[in-house]
């Protein structure tokens, strides 16, 4: 079995998007949410098997039938069961103070239902997708020289995608703001206790963190085992780019993998920032990233002022 394929990313990044228009490509198997609601069934994957049948893989990609297939997920209640603490351990690796440092078992048994479910779809590599904590330390202990594949997306257009999932209740981290800074760097928590305050000087600082936290942990793997990727460029020339992203992880290239993407009809959602954020919070935010030393994620180009994309591809 080849080495896996890691999609890392702060939340509302792209990660599942990312995640499910590589999981067409004939050479992956991967995580479904079949798989996690049964986590004891690794070989649950088989059922992915139904997007490669002649005809009806294809007719699948815009039929409503879709919903009740497969699909591909980060699948959460899989990797807790494999994994103890998988989501509430430290990135480095360990875990909290007096959690039981990770075994060798450990890594045996995750490797081992990696293969099943490898071997349950007839494929040679696993693709899969964590958000948020980086856990590249728990995966190159686990995995012999996995490959990473790192989305990032304009920080601004994070910030609005978290407050808006925060103001409808689907994220709950800002009203237990003591707890996830435990995970920032002091510098960020001092600041923002002390300079800024507020949820939108929060999710930014948070942001950063995450976003700072992974790039730390990937500076210890080859270069040539890392791919980073921005969200505007998936979107907007979706075949160039998972074309450069498959060719960097080692895979051929794979025409069904760009018909998914353009039957996704994709468009770059990052133009909302500008309907949602007056001057000065937008400045707010630009100002904290640029003191975390994330400036080159503010590019021109990382936010447009139109949702249209470019070359003649769909947008996402």
């Amino acid at each position: 079995m080849r080495p896996p394929i890691v999609i890392l990313g702060s939340g509302r990044s792209g990660t599942t998007l990312l995640l499910r228009l590589l999981a067409h490509h004939e050479a992956l198997a991967w995580p479904s949410n079949w798989m996690a609601r049964v986590p004891s069934c690794p070989w649950l994957a088989v059922a992915n098997r139904l997007y490669e049948l002649p005809y009806v893989g294809r007719l699948l990609l815009k039929s409503p039938l879709r919903r009740l297939c497969a699909k591909p997920s980060e699948a959460q209640p899989f990797w807790r069961r494999y994994i103890p603490d998988f989501y509430e351990r430290a990135r480095r690796g360990g875990g909290a103070p007096g959690d039981e440092p990770l075994s060798p078992g450990d890594f045996e048994r995750l490797r081992r239902v990696v293969a099943t479910a490898c071997w349950a779809q007839g494929k040679q590599q696993f693709l899969l997708k964590v958000v948020g904590t980086s856990r590249v330390p728990l995966f190159r202990a686990a995995f012999r020289a996995p490959w990473f594949v790192h989305i990032v997306r304009d920080p601004r257009a994070v910030v609005c995608s978290l407050l808006d999932r925060w103001r409808h209740g689907n994220w709950r981290w800002l009203d237990d703001a003591d707890r996830v800074m435990r995970e920032w760097p002091e510098a960020h928590r001092r600041a923002w206790q002390r300079e800024y305050r507020g949820p939108l000087a929060f999710l930014a600082f948070h942001w950063a963190s995450r976003v700072s936290a992974i790039l730390d942990d990937l500076r210890g793997v080859p270069a040539e085992r890392c791919v980073m990727v921005r969200y505007h460029d998936l979107v907007d020339r979706p075949a160039a780019e998972l074309t450069r992203i498959a060719t960097s992880c080692g895979l051929p290239t794979s025409d069904r993998m760009v018909r998914a993407a353009r039957a996704e009809g994709l468009r770059n959602m990052n133009y909302k920032w500008r309907e949602q954020l007056d001057e000065q919070q937008a400045a707010m935010i630009e100002a904290i990233v640029s003191q975390c030393g994330l400036d080159e994620y503010l590019a021109p180009g990382a936010a447009p002022t139109d949702p249209g994309g470019s070359d003649g591809e769909p947008q996402a």
